[in-house]
């Protein structure tokens, strides 16, 4: 249970952290560009970011020497938890009050992508909940509610080239980094 504890720790704070540095924000806000929240969210990163996420994992993971079979396990449970939090299920609500004690939800994590920054620099945890609690950024509901929250980084919102494959590949070169530091809300096209 501590492996695989640790190991959701580790992909919380790589995600925050591509979140507030700048350089790694430019790669990961590919996946911030939606304007939909659906199944296919699940995989709309740029390849880097893969790599950004892999290897101070592993190098952690190594340190900590949380056993391969938990690793496995995690990397399984994380899997079929990113189809689910990125896909456009709702849950009842009293099982969603219930379930987000714990665990990330569709709504807990729909939230992580709203255009707003304060929201966007959010709910971080892939799998529980616990992280975001913990270290305060954990946000229940959006400003505008469920119904009226707004998706996708809001300055590239018309642009139709941020949804073409190729432009969101070489789009982490494209744009200067925000002039705040953190998830793009002052971004220019």
């Amino acid at each position: 249970m501590l492996g695989f504890a640790g190991r959701s720790l580790i992909s919380y704070a790589v995600h925050a952290a591509m979140h507030k540095i700048p350089l790694l924000w430019r790669v990961h806000r590919v996946h911030h560009l939606d304007t939909t929240m659906d199944i296919t969210t699940t995989v709309r990163f740029h390849p880097l970011e893969f790599v950004i996420q892999v290897v101070p994992a592993e190098v952690v993971i190594a340190l900590l020497g949380i056993p391969v079979w938990v690793v496995m396990a995690y990397e399984i449970v994380d899997a079929f938890t990113a189809v689910a939090t990125h896909s456009n299920l709702r849950l009842p609500a009293r099982i969603e009050r219930a379930v987000r004690w714990v665990l990330v939800t569709p709504d807990v994590h729909r939230i992580h992508h709203s255009a707003i920054q304060a929201e966007t620099d959010s709910n971080y945890g892939a799998l529980f909940t616990v992280w975001d609690r913990l270290f305060g950024t954990f946000v229940g509901e959006p400003r505008s509610g469920h119904e009226g929250m707004t998706l996708g980084l809001e300055h590239w919102r018309e642009a139709k080239r941020a949804q073409g494959f190729g432009w969101l590949l070489i789009s982490p070169v494209l744009n200067p980094p925000p002039s705040h530091g953190a998830a793009g809300a002052a971004e220019a096209v």
